[in-house]
C-alpha cells in the first residue's frame, strides 16, 4: 500500500509542506503564451484586413482611370491622369509620414 503512505489530507497539505497549487498561472512566466497567441491572431487579422483594403484601393484606382477615360475628352485624359497620379503619390507619402511618426 504505497499509495496510502502518500495520500494528502483534506486541507491540501502534504507532509512537510503544502501541495503544489493548481491555480491559473499569472501573467508572469508561462501565462504569456496565451497572450502571444492572442497577439499573433490580432496581427493575422490586421494583415487580412490590410489585404482587403489594398485590393479595394487597386479596384478604385482602375475604376477612376475608366471614369476619366469615359467622362472626359481624349485630349484631357493624360492631364487628368497625371493629376490623379500626383494625388495618389501625395496621399501615399502622407500615410507613410504618419506611420513613421507613430513609430518614432
Amino acid at each position: 500500500m504505497a499509495d496510502s503512505e502518500r495520500s494528502e489530507p483534506a486541507g491540501g497539505e502534504v507532509e512537510g509542506g503544502t501541495a503544489p497549487s493548481l491555480a491559473v498561472p499569472s501573467d508572469h512566466g508561462s501565462g504569456s503564451a496565451s497572450g502571444g497567441l492572442a497577439e499573433s491572431v490580432r496581427k493575422v487579422f490586421v494583415a487580412i484586413v490590410l489585404l482587403f483594403v489594398f485590393i479595394a484601393a487597386l479596384q478604385l484606382y482602375f475604376a477612376v482611370q475608366t471614369v476619366v477615360a469615359i467622362w472626359f475628352a481624349d485630349e484631357y485624359v493624360p492631364i487628368l491622369n497625371a493629376i490623379f497620379y500626383l494625388c495618389v503619390i501625395a496621399g501615399g507619402v502622407s500615410v507613410i509620414r504618419i506611420c513613421m511618426r507613430r513609430r518614432a
